[in-house]
């Protein structure tokens, strides 16, 4: 499955994006998400916003008919960071799978089986309306 990851840091009104060359960050606003990703989703599959606040972009990128998986609160690097290595570890283990529903249910699920307390940050979305992982299958 094609999949787009965001690792890096985000408000409630959009995504932080850091220019290497200046050292800027400039936002990207939540009302440009659907734009970017209009028409998209005949080849992205996934959109993984690993960040702080990002299930409200999760919501406006999932109305493209793109699962969005995403963070609910405020969330510590090191878990972030823990949170994507335990859901690409279940995610390989399900690369043969066809359905993209089986890979992002055994990613959120090893996540989960880690991480019981931080579950509750999990968001997962398509089509606009928020979806529990366990439910996916």
């Amino acid at each position: 499955p094609n999949v787009l990851h965001y690792s890096g840091h985000s408000t409630k009104d959009g995504l932080c994006l850091r220019n290497e060359n200046t050292g800027k960050t400039q936002m990207l606003k939540n009302d440009q998400l659907r734009n970017i990703f209009h028409n998209r989703s005949e080849y992205l599959r996934l959109v993984f916003l690993n960040s702080c606040y990002s299930a409200k972009q999760s919501r406006i990128i999932s109305k493209e008919g793109i699962y969005v998986l995403g963070l609910k609160d405020e969330i510590e690097n090191v878990t972030a960071r823990d949170f994507a290595e335990r859901f690409y570890f279940g995610f390989n283990a399900q690369a043969g799978a066809i359905q993209i529903e089986d890979v992002i249910y055994q990613g959120c699920h090893n996540f989960y089986m880690s991480f019981p307390d931080c579950s509750h940050l999990i968001s997962l979305w398509k089509d606009g309306k928020e979806i529990n992982f366990f439910n996916i299958k």
